[in-house]
């Protein structure tokens, strides 16, 4: 008997979640209509960003949200909040907060019980901010995945062992 599905961080949080923030951001659909030059502030916090490593590829536009998976992850674990703040409605960025809050804690290393009980408050409001300011129509299956991500960590093991993103 199959007790559960582990969730695959990449497709679920970097392909998903982040991709459909950014082109939320980009064109503007729905509630988030950001002007010219609100989109043109967000790109240049982005692109001044640093990325850390032996990452072999500047950082792209946000005009180019179909980036690939890693792109898409440090967007939404470190760029999204610093990005977007002052810019995008309150109400957003508290989305886009709780989001990045989640990936970064279920991708550590090591996750402790404190850990899971942060993930499990950050989905809970997540879902709840996000189906109050896009509405239920908007809640895509990788947006309903994130209120899952602590019960998989208890099951399986932290996200990116477990990912497509391999090892």
């Amino acid at each position: 008997m199959v007790d559960a599905f582990a969730i695959d961080v990449m497709h679920m949080m970097d392909e998903g979640v982040a991709r459909w923030f950014l082109s939320q951001i980009v064109e503007g659909r729905g509630r988030l209509r950001l002007t010219a030059a609100e989109i043109k502030e967000i790109d240049r916090r982005w692109i001044h960003i640093i990325v850390p490593g032996h990452e072999s590829r500047s950082t792209r536009s946000i005009s180019h949200f179909k980036m690939q998976a890693h792109e898409l992850r440090f967007f939404l674990q470190h760029g999204a909040p610093y990005t977007t703040k002052d810019i995008v409605p309150e109400k957003f960025h508290s989305i886009l907060y709780h989001a990045s809050s989640i990936a970064w804690l279920a991708t550590r290393d090591v996750i402790t019980e404190v850990d899971l009980s942060r993930i499990e408050r950050h989905s809970d409001l997540f879902l709840r901010k996000f189906q109050r300011f896009f509405g239920e129509a908007n809640m895509k299956f990788s947006i309903h995945l994130m209120q899952h991500v602590a019960h998989t960590i208890q099951l399986h093991v932290p996200l990116q062992n477990i990912s497509c993103y391999g090892k």
